[in-house]
């Protein structure tokens, strides 16, 4: 059977219905309006997992509801009044999104988790630095919750990153000026493409966007969490605004006044 053209419930024909497994259809207001059904009447056991079609009862996969489907400003209205507040991104989110770390502050799973991802992409995992995301917490996070925010390969990584670190392989890769690196440290580094924040001296690496890089840095550094801070990921170049056309098409690169470094990788 092909998905229904008209909202299964309301009748009216939408730009953008979402169609279920079932093949019935539903526009995002009606959907909208059954969350906060569930959420009203059943309280902290609510989930979006209750949500069903409204013609013939069959639950309606988590995956089809999300901004697009229910429709953006529904969806910000419902996780305002239904959702918890990440500590981190001070957005909301559904209770089932987000996670409760020991220290009892509330993370949307996704800042998280993002979070946890970079730092594993540039072996930036000691615990002070896998810790709560709340500006003067810093709790590590435990390995309960490490093992529940990222999948499997993942923490079989960060494992493996740990037995390097204790097998010395990145002993002579430490937090500090250029000077205090040697030669072979930073031919690692070139070969893994990892750069040194000129901003905080932290090791970062690309892994997508562009090649203006914002300073989120180590917070025992004094440069730490200022905004204007960013670097130029080609040539290392500390930059003091967000306007990255002052570096990247204005400013010669390294001294080179024929070259310019591209802001797109």
């Amino acid at each position: 059977m092909e998905p229904t053209t008209r909202c299964i419930h309301c009748g009216k024909p939408a730009e953008s219905l979402t169609a279920l497994p079932c093949t019935h259809s539903v526009c995002g207001d009606c959907l909208a309006t059954q969350i906060e059904t569930i959420f009203s009447h059943e309280g902290d056991k609510a989930t979006l997992a209750h949500t069903v079609c409204p013609q013939c009862g069959k639950p309606v996969p988590k995956d089809l509801l999300s901004r697009e489907s229910v429709g953006g400003p529904n969806w910000l209205l419902l996780r305002k009044a239904y959702g918890l507040l990440c500590v981190y991104c001070g957005g909301y989110a559904f209770r089932e999104d987000t996670i409760t770390l020991s220290c009892s502050h509330v993370h949307d799973i996704s800042c998280i988790r993002s979070d946890i991802e970079e730092k594993i992409g540039r072996k930036d995992i000691s615990p002070e630095r896998l810790c709560c995301l709340k500006a003067g917490c810093a709790t590590p996070l435990t390995e309960a919750e490490i093992l529940y925010l990222i999948s499997k390969e993942q923490y079989n990584a960060i494992k493996q990153i740990r037995i390097d670190i204790a097998e010395g392989k990145y002993n002579d890769i430490k937090e500090g000026k250029a000077g205090e690196l040697s030669e072979k440290s930073w031919e690692r580094l070139e070969k893994e493409n990892i750069k040194q924040c000129q901003c905080c001296d932290i090791m970062v690496r690309r892994t997508t966007g562009c090649n203006c890089i914002s300073c989120t840095g180590n917070p025992t550094r004094p440069n730490h969490g200022k905004k204007d801070h960013f670097m130029c990921y080609l040539c290392g170049l500390k930059i003091y605004t967000r306007d990255s056309s002052t570096h990247f098409l204005n400013e010669p690169c390294n001294g080179i006044t024929t070259r310019h470094c591209p802001l797109l990788p």
